[in-house]
């Protein structure tokens, strides 16, 4: 038996499987993606309710609000969604340190061997990069803490807990605060940097 069939024997043997699993992965990952997109989207609804409630733009006993909020099932389906988002921005904040902190270590790389042409536009990409994965890496964290305060006036709405109307509008003041924040540093990139 020669072992440099032995080897590729085992890569061929190892390749289909990984390549299944991998397919599997991402179909996992896009029917995830798929649903929580589709309730983000519901929810979006519920966010801005909530924006116009808290800044006092429409009461709780306006009909439409009252309409939505009428079974509670409207903020079961926002308490479901919540929280898948809030493990999705988890999980993007972390994929996004890992990658800033790859590229960083790529750029300290660069920085150590002498300079060409090559290298410096190399190290202007690296950088654009860099700034770029901080830019997400702040929108994230906004969106999370956001995400973080309706989920738990949510929680306390959906599980009966008594909370104080301060507790609660503070909790809605920081959750809109941080909304309105997400908005203004997507539309101004240049402060983020």
């Amino acid at each position: 038996m020669d072992p440099g069939n032995s080897s590729h024997c085992r890569i061929e043997r190892k390749s289909p499987c990984s390549g299944k699993s991998s397919a599997l992965e991402e179909s996992d990952q896009s029917i995830e993606s798929t649903v929580i997109s589709g309730l983000e989207s519901v929810a979006g609804i519920f966010d801005d309710l909530q924006l116009l409630r808290s800044f006092g733009v429409i009461s709780e006993n306006n009909v439409f609000y009252r309409k939505l909020n009428k079974s509670g099932f409207c903020s079961k389906v926002w308490l479901v969604s919540l929280t898948l988002s809030t493990r999705k921005n988890a999980s993007d904040i972390i994929s996004l340190a890992v990658s800033r902190s790859r590229l960083k270590r790529e750029q300290a790389q660069f920085m150590r061997r002498p300079v060409n042409s090559v290298r410096k536009v190399l190290n202007a990409k690296v950088t654009a990069r860099i700034q770029e994965i901080n830019r997400k890496l702040i929108m994230t964290a906004l969106e999370l803490v956001q995400n973080l305060g309706y989920l738990t006036l949510t929680a306390v709405d959906v599980l009966a807990f008594r909370l104080t109307e301060k507790w609660r509008r503070l909790l809605e003041r920081v959750s809109s605060t941080f909304a309105i924040a997400r908005v203004l540093f997507s539309g101004i990139p240049s402060l983020l940097l």
